[in-house]
């Protein structure tokens, strides 16, 4: 069987101080915080407004725009790194997480350090641990989308307790480092871990922010797409709804942001077996992601493995495989060759192959995707026991076949 964990369902609930987005997936800054653009220099009015102009532009998606504006406040706030740490900060994590959403991970990372480096040497204040809190947040979060589960475990910890003692009880980074921390659980199959963090968190936000606000999208997000994991699509649905209505209400039918969620949906849907509507859903998501990102971003790529899913369902392998190897395709260029949603494609043209009766392909996938899952995946992780059990299923056939 097909492996039905898209990734798009970590939507990060971070509303850092350059903004609000939930990644991430996901985790950026899509519209300016009460006071971001305040917090630059007066002296230095047009950097407040270029800022606020790229988050605009990086919220939208048009990715090239705000890489090249950032270029351009970081070159401008260079000279005043010690003087204007917070605003120094607040533009080197914007930067890193252009880089992130651009797939340049690395560069990603080298901002994250920088980012770092820089808090650490700041005066302590309440603005600066708010920040800090933040910036663990993002570097853990590139570390999970990196399969690298066990650091990103380890700095969400660590971030949690520097956050108990620097921070009020009712300050968000509680809530965003608890959501992330349930990510990662999440991804190691460490469903009840995962589930605990999520209602903590949204009991702490709704508390703080009012059962209505647009912020509480994410964690509705994220409460689906768990149950989505652990098989539970009926009662993820409504969690999923909740995190479109309050979306949509806030951005629009169109916003990148609301695709994620509408994808989620419609992963849940697909699991009660819901086709036509499930396809409805997802080719509503990609042509947002596609008008916004291009053709060769990863929510595209997502988006394109889940139709293929459906579309396999349907009868239609031939359109089903092309949509797969794409997916494949962006997965392996956003990631790297053996990241476990790299795995997970490749199980999946395991499952395609084999029921074409294509047993040497078919074969040849799943063992590739069953090397990437033993390397980043403990052994009893939904994702390595389906494989294994595909393989299996598949050395069977072969045997039965024989005799």
């Amino acid at each position: 069987m097909a492996l039905e964990i898209p990734r798009i369902f970590e939507r990060r609930r971070s509303r850092s101080t350059c903004g609000a987005r939930p990644d991430n997936a996901d985790p950026n800054p899509a519209a300016l915080s009460t006071d971001a653009a305040s917090a630059m220099p007066p002296a230095h009015a047009d950097l407040s407004a270029l800022y606020v102009e790229t988050i605009a532009l990086h919220g939208a998606g048009g990715l090239e725009a705000a890489r090249v504006r950032t270029n351009s406040l970081l070159c401008a706030l260079a000279p005043l790194r010690k003087a204007a740490a917070e605003d120094a900060a607040r533009v080197l994590l914007l930067s890193a997480l252009i880089d992130r959403d651009r797939g340049e991970q690395r560069a990603a990372a080298r901002c994250y350090r920088s980012l770092i480096l820089l808090l650490e040497r700041a005066e302590s204040s309440p603005e600066i641990a708010a920040l800090r809190a933040e910036a663990a947040n993002a570097l853990a979060d590139l570390r999970r989308m990196q399969g690298r589960y066990g650091e990103a475990e380890s700095i969400y910890r660590a971030a949690r307790r520097e956050a108990r003692k620097h921070l009020s009880g009712q300050h968000e980074a509680h809530w965003t480092l608890m959501n992330g921390l349930a990510i990662v659980y999440k991804y190691t199959g460490e469903f009840a871990r995962a589930a605990r963090l999520y209602r903590a968190a949204l009991a702490r936000a709704t508390a703080t922010l009012g059962a209505d606000h647009a912020e509480l999208a994410s964690l509705f997000h994220n409460l689906g797409g768990l149950e989505h994991a652990r098989g539970r699509h009926a009662a993820g649905e409504p969690a999923a709804r909740r995190a479109v209505e309050l979306r949509e209400r806030a951005l629009g039918p169109t916003h990148p942001l609301v695709a994620a969620d509408i994808a989620a949906l419609a992963a849940l849907v697909e699991g009660q077996g819901r086709l036509e509507q499930a396809l409805g859903l997802y080719r509503r998501a990609l042509t947002i992601f596609e008008q916004a990102y291009g053709k060769d971003h990863y929510e595209v790529g997502v988006n394109l493995g889940s139709i293929a899913g459906v579309r396999l369902r349907q009868g239609d392998a031939v359109e089903a495989e092309a949509l797969y190897r794409r997916a494949l395709w962006t997965k392996r260029k956003w990631l790297g060759p053996k990241h476990p949603d790299v795995g997970t494609t490749l199980n999946n043209l395991g499952v395609l192959c084999g029921e074409a009766g294509r047993t040497v392909e078919a074969r040849r996938f799943y063992r590739q995707a069953l090397r990437i899952f033993e390397r980043g995946l403990h052994a009893n992780h939904p994702k390595r026991k389906l494989c294994l059990a595909n393989l299996a299923a598949l050395d069977g056939a072969r045997v039965r076949r024989s005799r």
